[in-house]
């Protein structure tokens, strides 16, 4: 059965280590949640990353500022399923348990960036990731979706198209690409590290509650 994506109450998933959290995945999260016309969209940070370098703040220190980040705000949540489970943290292994709690027919939607996307092919068990869920593509400064990339042509082999925009989209539980056009805004966890580092000030790249958190924590450097 085919699902409306305005009519079917999406459970959509942005997953990152949010070190720190940052207005650009706030700004990203709200516009894909009104174009996709959803209730939540769930921030989720991860542990320690599986595909990048240890963060440089704990992952309950991570969480707290999410929850700082979203405080007072309706249709973003701050989600820590994946800081419950001890180990090293894989998507799979998450939509799995989602799937559990969910049930097959929910449309799952799991949130990346191009740069994501662009090397999903080598994430684990990618191809099961597609049986379980949807992926929404936001555009990233620097990123080009070029469909000449290895992970079109691998997405064509299992007959996946991907989609742009969301007028007269239509998607199932899983198993679709759907690329949406966000603000798109040039800042990054690892520009306000840095300006900590530096002793430079990150004011308005960051929500002030988070901002005063890291400065209260030492985190990073600050002082």
């Amino acid at each position: 059965m085919v699902i409306s994506v305005r009519e079917s109450g999406w459970h959509l998933m942005m997953g990152g280590t949010f070190d720190p959290v940052h207005f650009g995945h706030l700004r990203t999260a709200l516009e894909v949640k009104e174009q996709l016309s959803i209730d939540c969209v769930h921030l989720m940070p991860c542990h320690d990353p599986v595909h990048g370098k240890v963060p440089g703040a704990t992952a309950e220190q991570r969480l707290k500022m999410l929850k700082l980040a979203l405080a007072g705000q309706t249709g973003l949540l701050a989600d820590g399923r994946e800081l419950d489970r001890a180990g090293q943290s894989y998507t799979v292994d998450t939509l799995i348990g989602l799937r559990e709690e969910l049930g097959a027919t929910v449309p799952v939607g799991l949130l990346m960036g191009a740069d994501s996307f662009l090397g999903f092919d080598h994430w684990k068990q990618w191809q099961k990731i597609l049986t379980l869920s949807n992926l929404v593509v936001f555009h990233r400064p620097g990123w080009e979706l070029d469909r000449t990339s290895r992970v079109f042509s691998k997405l064509e082999k299992l007959d996946i198209s991907p989609v742009s925009g969301l007028n007269g989209a239509e998607a199932g539980a899983n198993g679709s690409v759907v690329f949406v056009e966000t603000t798109q805004m040039a800042i990054s966890s690892s520009q306000i590290r840095q300006a900590f580092a530096l002793g430079r000030s990150p004011r308005y790249l960051l929500p002030d509650n988070v901002l005063r958190f890291i400065v209260d924590n030492a985190l990073y450097g600050a002082v």
